[in-house]
Order: C-alpha cells, then sequence, then structure tokens
C-alpha cells in the first residue's frame, strides 16, 4: 500500500512563470488524481510561502489558496494574487479534510507538487489613454489627449449632442468615472464649460500586459441649453481614478451654435369688439391682433371662438365658432383678423374669447381672454394689459455694447390709465428660473387708452457674465402697484469677443514710442489687448535727437 502522500497524484499543467508583478492574478492549473489515476475529491491548496532571507522557515509568512478539482476528471485552477514584491514559494497541497482558511498547516496530505518559485516586482504604472470619441455618430480619433475634430456640427440651444468614449486601458482592475463636459474654447486656448459634467461608471479589467480597448455601450446625451451663441464648441473628456492623476481630452471645434428661431410662432393680443356692451341682437366686429414670430414667410388662418363666461375658472358655453380665410403674413408682420358676430343673451353676460393660429392642418397658437364684452350690462372698470415679447437692437451684441431693448404694452383696460413700467434684465440660467439680476430699468410715466399700444424702451449697456443668454421681465404699475408681469427666456445673447495680445519692444529702451491704429482694447503700454482677427497698424515716433 502506498504511502499517504503518494494518494493523490498532482499535475500542474499550467505553472506559475519565473517572475511576475504585484497585483496581477496567475492561474495554477492542473489535475490531483487518486487510485491508480481515477479523479478524486480531495481538497486542494495553493500553499504561498514569502521568502525573507533574514527569517527561519518556521516564522515564514504562510498563507493558502483553495481549489477545487473537478469530479472525475480531477482539474483544478487556483489564483494567486500578489500583494507585494518579494520571492515567493508556491506548492499544491492536497488532503482529505476541508479546512478553514486561514490555517497554520493542512493536515494530512494526500499530495504534493513540486515548489514553484516565483520572484514578484513592481508592476509598470497603469496607463489610461482615450483613443477615440464618437460624436453624433462622428468618430474623432485621438493619437494624443487633445484633437482638432473640424466637425462643427450646425446646432441649436435646442439640440444634444450623443458622446461615446472608447479607451484603452493598461494596469490592475480599477472602477473609474468618466465625465464630460460641453462648453468652448476661450481666447486663452483652454475649454470654458457651458454645461455641468455628465458621468459615466466604468470598470477597467485587469489587463497588466496587453491594453484592454473598451468604449462605453451607450452614448452620454448632454443638452446644449445653456451653449448658445458658440462658433467654436468643445467638449472635455476626463477619466477619474481614486489615487489617480485625471486623464484630460479635449476635443476641439465640435459644434457650432446660434439662438434657435422658432419655426413657426405668433404673437397674440387681446381683440377688442367693435361695442364692448353691446345689447342681445347685435352685430358687432371683433378684431384680433396678430404679429408673426416664424423664421419665413407662411399662409395661416386663424379660428375664433366665444364662449360664455364664468364664475368658475375655464369658460362657461361655447355661443360661437368662426373660421377666418387663409391670410399670407411675413416674418414680423402684423395683421387683423376680424370676424362678424350678432350677439346673444345668455346666461351670464360676460364673453370669453379664443383664438387659435393653423398653418395647414396644424395649430400652432393659441391664446384666450376673459370678459372681452359684455352682453346688456355695463362692466365694472376692468384693469389689465397684454404685454409682448421684448425685442433687442442691435443683433450683434458684446461686452460694452449699447442696445436698446422695446418693450410692447397693449391696454386690456376699460378706462385710460396712467402708468410706469420697470425692465428687469437677468443672466439666462441652465436650471428653471433665471439666473443672476444685472439690472432694474424704469420708465417715465405715460398715458394709455383702451386698445392702444405703447412702446416701453429702455438703453443698456451689455456686460459679460457667466453665461450668454440674457432674460428679460417686465412689470407695469399703476399708481405704485404691481398690476402685469411677465417674462422671456434669452431675449437676446452677449457673446464675448476674442482678445489676442500685441506686444511691441522697442529697441534701445526709451528710443521712442509707437501708436496703433485701431486703438487697443485693452492693457497697458506697448502690451494692448485687441479682438482677434483684428488689422493693427503700428506707427513708431522715433525721440527727438
Amino acid at each position: 500500500m502506498p504511502e499517504l502522500g503518494e494518494v493523490v497524484a498532482i499535475e500542474i499543467t499550467q505553472a506559475l512563470p519565473d517572475t511576475g508583478v504585484v497585483d496581477t492574478t496567475y492561474k495554477i492549473e492542473g489535475t490531483a488524481k487518486a487510485f491508480d489515476g481515477v479523479g478524486a475529491l480531495p481538497w486542494v491548496y495553493a500553499q504561498v510561502r514569502f521568502k525573507e532571507w533574514w527569517k527561519p522557515e518556521i516564522v515564514e509568512e504562510v498563507s493558502y489558496k483553495r481549489g477545487f478539482p473537478m469530479p472525475i476528471t480531477g482539474d483544478f485552477s487556483i489564483d494567486f494574487k500578489p500583494e507585494k514584491e518579494g520571492d515567493y514559494q508556491v506548492t499544491v497541497l492536497a488532503t482529505p479534510a476541508p479546512l478553514s482558511l486561514p490555517v497554520v498547516g493542512v493536515f494530512p496530505l494526500t499530495g504534493k507538487s513540486d515548489v514553484m518559485k516565483i520572484g514578484i516586482g513592481e508592476g509598470p504604472p497603469a496607463a489610461f489613454r482615450f483613443s477615440k470619441v464618437t460624436i453624433d455618430g462622428n468618430e474623432v480619433l485621438l493619437a494624443d489627449h487633445d484633437v482638432d475634430s473640424g466637425l462643427l456640427l450646425e446646432k441649436t440651444t435646442a439640440d444634444y449632442l450623443d458622446i461615446t468614449p472608447a479607451f484603452e486601458w493598461t494596469g490592475p482592475a480599477k472602477t473609474a468615472t468618466i465625465s464630460i463636459k460641453v462648453g468652448y474654447r476661450d481666447w486663452l486656448g483652454g475649454f470654458s464649460p457651458k454645461t455641468g459634467a455628465y458621468t459615466r461608471s466604468i470598470t477597467l479589467p485587469e489587463s497588466p500586459d496587453a491594453p484592454y480597448s473598451g468604449e462605453l455601450e451607450t452614448p452620454v446625451r448632454i443638452p446644449l441649453t445653456a451653449c448658445g451663441g458658440l462658433t467654436d464648441g468643445a467638449i472635455e473628456v476626463v477619466l477619474k481614478i481614486a489615487g489617480e492623476p485625471d486623464y484630460i481630452s479635449q476635443i476641439w471645434n465640435v459644434y457650432a451654435t446660434k439662438a434657435p428661431p422658432e419655426k413657426y410662432d405668433f404673437d397674440l393680443v387681446k381683440p377688442t369688439p367693435s361695442n364692448a356692451n353691446p345689447e342681445p341682437d347685435t352685430p358687432i366686429d371683433i378684431t384680433c391682433p396678430v404679429t408673426s414670430r416664424c423664421a419665413e414667410a407662411v399662409d395661416a388662418r386663424a379660428k375664433v371662438i366665444i364662449y360664455e363666461g364664468s364664475i368658475l375658472p375655464g369658460h362657461g358655453d361655447k355661443i360661437g365658432e368662426y373660421d377666418s380665410d387663409v391670410f399670407h403674413i411675413e416674418p414680423g408682420e402684423s395683421k387683423n383678423v376680424i370676424i362678424h358676430h350678432t350677439t346673444v343673451e345668455g346666461t351670464i353676460d360676460r364673453r370669453d374669447v379664443e383664438v387659435e393660429i393653423y398653418i395647414g392642418a396644424d395649430l400652432i397658437k393659441e391664446s384666450e381672454w376673459d370678459d372681452v364684452y359684455y352682453v346688456g350690462r355695463p362692466p365694472e372698470e376692468e384693469i389689465d394689459f397684454d404685454l409682448t415679447r421684448p425685442t433687442v437692437t442691435p443683433a450683434e451684441i458684446t461686452p460694452g455694447t449699447s442696445i436698446a431693448i422695446t418693450c410692447p404694452v397693449t391696454s386690456a383696460c376699460t378706462e385710460q390709465q396712467t402708468v410706469t413700467a420697470k425692465v428687469k434684465i437677468y443672466e439666462g440660467s441652465i436650471m428653471p428660473g433665471h439666473g443672476s439680476l444685472i439690472t432694474t430699468k424704469t420708465s417715465p410715466a405715460f398715458t394709455i387708452a383702451p386698445g392702444a399700444s405703447y412702446n416701453v424702451m429702455v438703453h443698456h449697456t451689455a456686460v459679460a457674465g457667466t453665461i450668454d443668454r440674457r432674460d428679460v421681465e417686465v412689470e407695469v404699475y399703476i399708481a405704485g402697484k404691481l398690476v402685469k408681469e411677465s417674462e422671456w427666456d434669452d431675449v437676446y445673447y452677449v457673446k464675448v469677443i476674442e482678445l489676442e495680445l500685441l506686444e511691441i519692444k522697442i529697441d534701445p529702451a526709451g528710443a521712442g514710442t509707437v501708436t496703433t491704429n485701431p486703438a487697443p482694447s485693452e492693457g497697458i503700454q506697448h502690451n494692448w489687448y485687441f479682438p482677434h482677427g483684428t488689422t493693427v497698424q503700428v506707427t513708431a515716433h522715433p525721440k527727438a535727437g
């Protein structure tokens, strides 16, 4: 009968290499067979002995890694992952008893492999790079951190970018975060963000030798709401690993944006009746002003619906519905839609009116107003105003530009009123609501008759801010009391001009002076800044004598 240590034959089919690096997993593979080559079910361990020359073997650091042989075949696999540099001796042992780990020793032994020796050194530094970025289906290859994509995709602030980074990784397994921001290239050549960071978590697998290639499974979608008015839109992609410096790639000239015109839109003002307090069975005309805010000329039609008023929210019963003829209207043009109606007696004297504008079969705009006229009873005095979206001149605005903001006000009051208006200018915001208040302008008092319109005009010098969009709020006051307010986002944009440095040296020093045409935007003597692309004429003035 064989000795106990010879019952199980252990054959190593994949041994450890002679050398390795820390934090890397190495596999030991083999078979454990007993009883004349028939696979057995012993418990198999790799005994790992960390060798330090000054320590006697009895006090050496020893640990055990468990493997589980397959039935019949006896095949096993054990993972060995050294955590520090040094020399190791690894022996595969078989035992008939399942032992909890760690243990001081494994006994009794039924089999033992030859000793495998491996020297573990410091691994090469982990290496990461972005190999390409796919933007809206366009592949941009990265040979280095940064690249000029040359895409300049035509976008508006209603659009978005779909961004999918691809990468290569060499090193131990890590959990990482990919962070993407959208912005532009500033005048210093750096990246200035216009959005917050959009992030994804990824797992980088262990890949000690050959680079691992991967990419995000789905693109990161980033809206361009805050990115209006850019001609050099860029993106920044950052990899973050705890304890490692960030890897940053910047991709230039990705997109260009401008304020998105609403392709189809209209301003509707409260209708005016030819008789504000007719008796029943009285023919009246109802005039409904329509102003086109479309980006192109269109053929439109209006539907005017008349309702009884109601003491509850909403309207009462529908009294009449009228369709206008199709009319042609240019961008910015105003037209009056006039319908003819014969008043009828109802359960309440007030009448509400709704106006709908259609292009083809599509409803583009609708507005409704309560108490447009009364049937059979003089109305009480009403105070109300219609405020239309302000317009701004000039169209191109940079910091320091003097601008005029025109705010149309139409009286829906039943009596003539003397009013003032406040115009508040805010920075835009990527969040709901406005950004910081920039300034408040108060108009002189003006008198306005029922149904009349008045343009409140204020002047302001544009300033740079943290975002280029500007929102406007208009408030109407009577005798110091706020009676109406409306607000609009993205009324105008302030484009920041990129400045370039022109440095002039006089040799020898003090030999004279120079002047420039045009004058610089800013700077100090002989170190001046001019708008990017400006042609500058420099004239030397030698010192007399």
